[in-house]
């Protein structure tokens, strides 16, 4: 089966194509932050809010937002499905509140790595004010490790690291390590990458 997620964040560049999905007859599930950012007006029909920590049923798919750690308000999310388990989405975030257990699949953010930041701010190819945002607002290799390692991953099938930056991470490096620190199949997120979500019944 192949499930597709779009998800609208506060940040604009997660959501820019909001109003396109909206005007396309497609409902967008999100916080109130993110709609009032926008002038939704006829087509408010179709903006469906969700508050964190609350179950929704959209069709087949039960789906609990949760509060994230950036510099805008945002949500996570855990997403149900029968034949898939639960998928654990989270992206835009220094750091996660919660741990999670009985997950199936895990999509994470592990943007930079503490080393490869420091170096690139010493070359002059990030500015100091850039280095002080993203230490607000995204997460680092050791933290998204951490993370994994204080959940349950018991019956994790895949872990999926999102949102790499392209100047202070290696996605090589950071796969090798997840992988081998986890014992899990672990993917970097890339255009054209296709996953099979299907639960694994054995």
């Amino acid at each position: 089966m192949a499930v597709w997620f779009r998800i609208a964040t506060a940040d604009r560049d997660h959501s820019k194509h909001l109003m396109s999905y909206l005007k396309s007859g497609i409902d967008i599930y999100s916080s109130d932050h993110v709609f009032n950012s926008f002038k939704i007006g006829f087509y408010g029909h179709r903006a469906k809010r969700v508050e964190a920590k609350k179950k929704y049923k959209i069709g087949n798919f039960s789906i609990i937002p949760f509060d994230l750690k950036h510099d805008v308000p945002n949500f996570g999310y855990v997403i149900h499905h029968k034949e898939t388990g639960n998928i654990l989405f989270a992206t835009d975030t220094y750091y996660l509140p919660y741990t999670f257990k009985g997950l199936s699949h895990v999509l994470i953010e592990s943007n930079y790595s503490q080393a490869i930041l420091s170096q690139s701010v010493e070359a002059g190819k990030v500015p100091a004010f850039v280095k002080n945002r993203i230490l607000s607002s995204h997460m680092e290799l050791e933290t998204t490790k951490k993370f994994l390692t204080s959940s349950d991953l018991t019956n994790v099938q895949n872990i999926v690291l999102i949102h790499l930056s392209e100047g202070n991470a290696n996605g090589n490096q950071f796969k090798k390590e997840v992988q081998e620190l986890t014992g899990i199949t672990t993917y970097i997120a890339a255009p054209s990458l296709e996953i099979d979500l299907i639960k694994d019944v054995f």
